[in-house]
């Protein structure tokens, strides 16, 4: 997915665009599963229309991606068009909201339950997890590598520090011996 400048309607639709382009993504596959079970479209969620229906479909979205997928905030606001500080008010909002509102309630049970299936069947989980988990590993290997470097470092400090008493030492002595 290459670079989308995310602070115009243009790049957000591209960046949008991207994620659907992408080869039958376990991610893109949820959200298309998900907008069919609520009777939406991705782009009706990525707009800007408030209708109680698409705000709702658009908080439980952000709540499932965050919460259930474990994604980053910024990725989920980027996926749903909307900021990383609209995903925190959904966070708060959707366990609230689902106490009070039974059609809310509803609907949150039925993105629940599509996402169970896409944990049960795994196949189709892994992809997602293998596309964080790359990332992750990528990191993982270079603090693995910094690790060691500084495990060398600390090795070749103390062998240094041990010599440095090692000289002192001499020091001392040759000096008692010269007074």
């Amino acid at each position: 997915m290459g670079i989308h400048n995310l602070n115009t309607q243009q790049g957000r639709n591209e960046y949008v665009d991207a994620i659907s382009k992408e080869n039958k993504s376990p991610l893109n596959e949820f959200l298309e599963d998900y907008c069919r079970l609520l009777g939406v479209t991705m782009e009706e969620i990525t707009s800007k229309r408030r209708t109680r229906h698409l705000a709702d479909c658009r908080a439980i979205l952000g709540y499932i991606l965050v919460e259930r997928f474990h994604m980053p905030l910024t990725h989920a606001g980027k996926i749903i068009n909307r900021h990383h500080s609209s995903i925190i008010h959904y966070k708060k909002l959707v366990p609230e909201a689902a106490q009070y509102d039974p059609t809310f309630s509803s609907m949150l049970d039925k993105a629940i339950q599509l996402r169970k299936a896409y944990q049960d069947s795994g196949v189709r989980l892994q992809g997602l997890q293998d596309r964080f988990l790359v990332s992750n590993q990528q990191l993982r290997n270079k603090l693995l590598k910094l690790g060691e470097e500084m495990s060398i470092d600390r090795t070749t400090i103390l062998k240094l520090q041990e010599k440095i008493e090692s000289l002192e030492h001499e020091v001392k002595c040759l000096r008692y011996n010269y007074a």
